[in-house]
């Protein structure tokens, strides 16, 4: 009786395909972001370049900046990493061995998504901000 009880159980037909397909949006959308990124990043860096303005960019614009040229330079190396590591996480969702898989697979689409809204917004700023002068 104390051995049945310790067993774990093992989850839903529909929720090991609802962590699989969770697994491939979030790769989807961090695919998304990539050639966002890389298209935003290229076009507002040939600006700083066209003005020549820089060596006087803050510290977060050209974090932003080397962080597209690191996924321009390694592009396949990413997406190679970025859909074996959603597809790893799709087919351990979809067997469905371990519960807490289950659960970390139907995370990932809705932390991506978050992390997709919140980094869209900080690349936009850092990019953006040296663009604009202000005076207070």
């Amino acid at each position: 009786m104390i051995a049945e009880a310790a067993a774990p159980r093992q989850p839903s037909l529909r929720s090991r395909i609802c962590g699989a397909y969770s697994a491939v949006l979030g790769g989807a959308l961090w695919i998304i972001y990539g050639t966002l990124l890389l298209g935003f990043v290229t076009a507002e860096g040939d600006v700083f370049i066209k003005f020549d303005i820089r060596g006087g960019l803050p510290l977060h614009t050209r974090m932003v900046l080397h962080a597209g040229q690191f996924i321009a330079s390694h592009r396949a190396c990413c997406i190679v990493l970025l859909v074996a590591f959603c597809m790893w996480l799709a087919h351990a969702s979809a067997v469905g061995r371990s519960p807490r898989t289950v659960f970390l697979a139907g995370l990932f689409a809705p932390l991506s998504l978050l992390a997709f809204v919140l980094l869209m917004a900080v690349c936009a700023v850092s990019l953006l901000l040296p663009l604009v002068h202000c005076s207070f």
